[in-house]
């Protein structure tokens, strides 16, 4: 399997756990000229936009090396973007937050994020 498949069935994974949460997924790898996001969802009063790490053996103590600071603006770049397109969702707050999967699928870690300007 190669990286591009493991991504896809990480997000898949991240996209069952969030909605077996309470999240209802609004759009998958969302991408635009200044980022992207792996899903946008919407639960209570937050829009969410999640990014999701399918890693077999990096600890997840590795992960903020994953989300430097060209990551975390891409990210942001993305949010804002979402936002502008789709005006409805200015009405609710808007949440980061990061999904760990881990092996192969069984193991889900799901942590809030702050991400940078």
């Amino acid at each position: 399997m190669n990286s591009t498949e493991k991504g896809r069935r990480g997000e898949n994974t991240a996209a069952g756990y969030l909605e077996a949460h309470g999240y209802r997924i609004i759009q998958k790898n969302f991408k635009c000229r200044g980022g992207e996001v792996d899903i946008v969802a919407v639960r209570d009063d937050a829009v969410v936009f999640a990014e999701v790490k399918a890693w077999e053996r990096m600890p997840f103590s590795e992960v903020e090396r994953a989300l430097g600071r060209r990551k975390q603006g891409r990210i942001r770049a993305a949010a804002q973007e979402f936002i502008r397109r789709y005006p409805v969702f200015s009405m609710y707050r808007p949440g980061f937050e990061l999904l760990f999967i881990t092996d192969g699928g069984c193991s889900v870690h799901h942590t809030r994020i702050t991400v940078g300007g």
